[in-house]
């Protein structure tokens, strides 16, 4: 402890040291003295100003050939249009609320350009919240034994919860094929809004109740064995259609169940991860995907040793799979993460070993605006990428410390928005986050719950962060950087990708030689 205390110190007088040396360089960009007349006012502004904006993200000193100023330029055009279409129809992107405007957003020509952006890899979503929950219940009405609860909600059960028995599990459920046969479409949009949010949902006071309901209600379709495989194999199709190449999902392995018994072996899961990994290569080759075993949605009552256990037995199985292993959102004692510590101390001590590649990740629980007190060990501890993050500005050392040891925030800016932690995306911190060159990727959270794509959280981030081109490739390349894959296949992924980056400027390009798309 005392060796780790003398580091900390070390590092914050460094940190310390690095900020008077920015203060002053910034400082001296004033002619301090020198406003004695109108002119040398103005050009000491001006060099304030000038200054400022060379330390954002926008301005990160990326070079971008002629083909790519082109693009840049028609990209921006296409920007400013699409703001000022909203504007006619009384919307702001970034502020109105996204499930209110999403039908505008889907109508737009920028959200098709958005769409069509070559984007890298995809770091961070729940495997519970991710995937394509219509698509799922057709599913659903393929399969027979489905029953619907119409009852009230009660402590066993909410109003709309799913559930597959060989029989109808009491008087208040219903068969969903036959309320389907029934209702037809109007049983199946229903069904659909009690498992997803939507303007409804509104105001946001009432959007966690909704969402813990929403959860609740789908679970036992997702848990459902038979169901399992393909809506993965779904899911992960919508991304290859978003132009998506590399994903990284987390999931609690908290087991399934058929008709005959509940399995609550994380291999099984595993198993058929492994099945839709298989059969998604066949027909995209490029497209891979690992799992990240996350602690923080575990039903199962384990001290942080036993779940790190657990996902080291997996790697060992799947050394192709096993992602890493994200540590936040249950509570532990001192001694419980020392019983941790210790064990993963002496894995990192065979770096040759598939254990010693299992990465570390935290991602606290998104409902907590508070800062974890376990992000520190996130810190000391080097992992790969923190999720969430919302209040780090509050922490300016924390915050240094994340830049110093290259450690990147996930962000996902319109979950954040839809459960109620920021009215206006102007104001979310990622773009703050960005300014202070900490490293930031866009994630995914909620994107099936909250009806959303990957490439709407590009949408928003190129209109609330007033990005370009050169932001989003920055977005795109971060992505691939700080994935856990070896040097080697990273080097592969971004190679793949800045050949498709090319294609897609190019077809830019010729877009802005006919004429800018009118709205």
């Amino acid at each position: 402890m005392a060796k780790t205390g003398i580091i900390l110190i070390l590092i914050i007088v460094c940190i310390c040291s690095c900020n008077n040396t920015k203060e002053a360089s910034v400082s001296s960009i004033i002619n301090e003295g020198e406003f004695n007349s109108i002119q040398k006012y103005f050009q000491n502004r001006s060099n304030l100003i000038n200054a400022e904006k060379a330390l954002g993200f926008a301005a990160d000193p990326l070079i971008l050939d002629t083909s790519e100023i082109i693009a840049n330029d028609f990209f921006i055009e296409l920007k400013k249009r699409e703001i000022k279409r909203m504007e006619e129809k009384d919307r702001d992107p970034s502020s109105s609320y996204f499930l209110d405007i999403k039908r505008f957003i889907d109508q737009s020509p920028f959200y098709l350009t958005i769409k069509n952006i070559p984007k890298g890899a995809m770091l961070y979503g729940h495997i519970q919240t991710m995937g394509n929950y219509r698509s799922l219940l057709n599913e659903v009405g393929k399969l027979p034994n489905s029953y619907v609860y119409v009852g009230a909600d009660n402590k066993s059960w909410v109003n709309g919860t799913f559930r597959f028995a060989p029989k109808s599990p009491g008087k208040q459920w219903r068969s969903f094929q036959q309320m389907r046969d029934l209702m037809a479409d109007e049983f199946m949009h229903e069904m659909y809004d009690n498992i997803t949010l939507g303007r409804d949902d509104y105001p946001y006071e009432h959007i966690p109740r909704e969402y813990e309901k929403a959860l609740f209600r789908a679970d036992g379709l997702l848990s459902y064995k038979p169901l399992f495989r393909d809506f993965v194999l779904s899911m992960f199709q919508d991304l290859v259609n978003d132009n998506v190449s590399y994903v990284e999902i987390h999931s609690s392995f908290n087991g399934m169940y058929d008709l005959n018994r509940s399995y609550f072996n994380p291999f099984t899961e595993l198993d058929l991860y492994v099945s839709a990994r298989n059969e998604i290569q066949n027909k995209h080759p490029d497209f891979d995907f690992k799992v990240i075993y996350s602690v923080g949605q575990s039903q199962k009552r384990k001290t942080l040793k036993e779940h790190y256990d657990q996902a080291l037995l997996l790697t060992e199985k799947y050394p192709e799979i096993m992602g890493g292993f994200d540590f936040a959102g249950i509570e532990y004692t001192i001694e419980e993460f020392k019983e941790f510590l210790k064990k993963y101390m002496e894995i990192q001590q065979r770096p040759t070993s598939a254990k010693a590649n299992l990465g570390l990740f935290f991602n606290p629980d998104e409902s907590d605006k508070s800062i974890d007190d376990n992000i520190y060990d996130a810190v000391l501890l080097e992992c790969k990428r923190i999720g969430y993050g919302y209040q780090l500005t509050k922490f300016p050392l924390l915050m240094n410390l994340i830049k110093e040891k290259d450690i990147a925030v996930e962000i996902s800016p319109i979950s954040n928005q839809v459960l109620g932690y920021t009215a206006d995306l102007r104001d979310h911190p990622g773009k703050i986050y960005l300014n202070h060159g900490i490293p930031v990727v866009l994630g995914s959270e909620n994107q099936g719950i909250m009806k959303f794509s990957y490439s709407h959280q590009f949408y928003e981030a190129a209109i609330a962060w007033n990005l370009d081109l050169k932001g989003i490739k920055q977005l795109i390349l971060n992505s691939i950087q700080y994935c856990n894959l070896p040097p080697s296949k990273k080097q592969m992924m971004e190679d793949l990708w800045r050949s498709r980056w090319k294609k897609f400027i190019n077809q830019l390009v010729e877009r802005s030689k006919i004429e800018v798309i009118e709205y």
